[in-house]
């Protein structure tokens, strides 16, 4: 027993040392952590550099109802993330038909003093078909409350910006539209949970001005996470997912499995659950949804996880975080089904971007550069018809040219662009003309999105 007493005391005596120099070593002081409440958090730090998958213990269980109907939340280690961080003074924009301003799990949560109505042009984002209203309880419905269904984002705050009708489809224009006013007022991240049809192919690269206007988003330090889409194909046949300066998110269902209907490719960068995931609905109403359109939120939740732990971590940061703290499925490493894993949040949060790791360029920025749209005229039922998104030299140029080719309508956007009415079935042959003209940077027909 003496034997046993010394080594004891001679263990403890190595604890202590063992702590004193990772505690007072300037080479091991966390450049993560910028404001420890303690010197325990910055001990934790360095946990995961041994154990990767080391989880903090689950103490938080939530009084909403329907939390148990919600098996996404613990299979994404939700518990363990919100010991430390809530989602607090992050705001979320969501890019969709918008929110049910009436829902008692989301009232407390939406920004009305800022929402706005792209389809219809108006200050009242209130939704009229409901899948803005899941996507937003599942990025942050109201949380410990007694009533209805946890957010991810808990202490998160939602800007509708509604870019959808009442029949889940919207235009190119208007998500350009949303993605300077989202970023001019303070979004922190972007969710689009919509995307164009798989079967025209269309690239980014054939849509300048949005690849413009999520640089802009990107540049101002705002995270942009886009749905994949749900046609079992290769999500780089569609927008925004095959874009660049976004998360591109598959969907997994509640046994790690890939859903059947997610899109794949080289453009994913990160699944999350997207199946059979409830959620806030219109009415005052709890639904299931399934599709990549509930993984994307869950992602943009976790986000805003991360950042109110790291509030000084840059865009790039946050993607790291999120793309290399998962659960690895599939191939080992980045592979095209999973991109780098499912979604964990108890190691995005806790972990973040772990010292000596690269940032999230490699998820953000590997897809193409800004071009001119290709020469090959898009299937004419991708497009809204009588609209073409242009850019003019110049503003005189602008008033010139529709003088003289007497077009009567020709709405300014902002940043330079127009959207000008023209005749139907003539989109194409007239965004020629301009380009041919010299008039226009360049013409382009209004793409259609949906809640694919």
């Amino acid at each position: 027993m003496g034997g046993s007493k010394w080594a004891g005391m001679a263990f403890t005596g190595a604890v202590v040392v063992l702590l004193a120099l990772l505690f007072s070593s300037p080479a091991v002081a966390s450049p993560l952590h910028t404001s420890p409440e303690s010197n325990f958090e910055t001990f934790l730090t360095f946990i995961p550099l041994v154990a990767k998958n080391h989880t903090p213990t689950e103490t938080l269980h939530p009084n909403d109802p329907y939390y148990p109907n919600q098996w996404a939340i613990q299979k994404a280690n939700m518990l363990a993330a919100w010991n430390h961080s809530h989602g607090d003074q992050i705001l979320i924009a969501t890019l969709d038909t918008g929110v049910d301003f009436e829902h008692a799990d989301l009232v407390s949560k939406l920004r009305g003093d800022i929402d706005w109505d792209f389809v219809n042009d108006d200050d009242n984002a209130q939704d009229d078909y409901g899948h803005g209203t899941h996507v937003a309880g599942i990025a942050a419905a109201t949380t410990n409350n007694g009533q209805g269904v946890v957010g991810v984002g808990w202490g998160a705050d939602i800007l509708p910006l509604k870019v959808l009708n009442n029949k889940g489809n919207g235009s190119i224009t208007n998500i350009i539209m949303a993605l300077y006013y989202a970023t001019d007022h303070g979004a922190r991240i972007i969710n689009m949970s919509l995307s164009t049809g798989p079967e025209y192919n269309l690239q980014c690269s054939q849509v300048p001005a949005l690849e413009e206007a999520l640089e802009y988003a990107y540049q101002h330090g705002v995270l942009t996470v886009v749905s994949a889409g749900n046609h079992s194909t290769d999500a780089s046949k569609v927008i925004p997912a095959n874009c660049p300066y976004v998360i591109t998110v598959a969907a997994t269902d509640a046994q790690d499995a890939i859903a059947a209907f997610s899109n794949y490719g080289s453009v994913i960068d990160i699944a999350a659950p997207g199946k059979s995931i409830y959620s806030t609905d219109l009415g005052n109403h709890y639904s299931v949804k399934s599709g990549t359109s509930m993984a994307a939120p869950f992602v943009s939740g976790v986000a805003s996880l991360v950042w109110a732990a790291q509030p000084t971590y840059t865009v790039t940061q946050v993607a790291a975080a999120l793309i290399h703290q998962t659960i690895d499925l599939g191939n080992q490493g980045w592979d095209p089904i999973f991109g780098y894993g499912r979604v964990d949040a108890a190691q995005a949060v806790w972990l973040g971007t772990l010292p000596g790791q690269s940032g999230g360029e490699e998820a953000l920025l590997p897809r193409p550069t800004l071009t001119q749209m290709s020469l090959s005229q898009p299937d004419p039922h991708s497009y809204v018809p009588q609209h073409l998104l242009v850019r003019f030299t110049t503003e005189q140029v602008a008033t010139t040219f529709m003088a003289r080719h007497q077009i009567a309508e020709a709405r300014p956007l902002g940043n330079g662009l127009h959207l000008l009415s023209v005749a139907e079935g003539a989109e194409w042959e007239t965004a020629q003309q301009l380009l041919a003209s010299g008039a226009v940077t360049y013409a382009q027909p209004d793409f259609v999105v949906s809640v694919h």
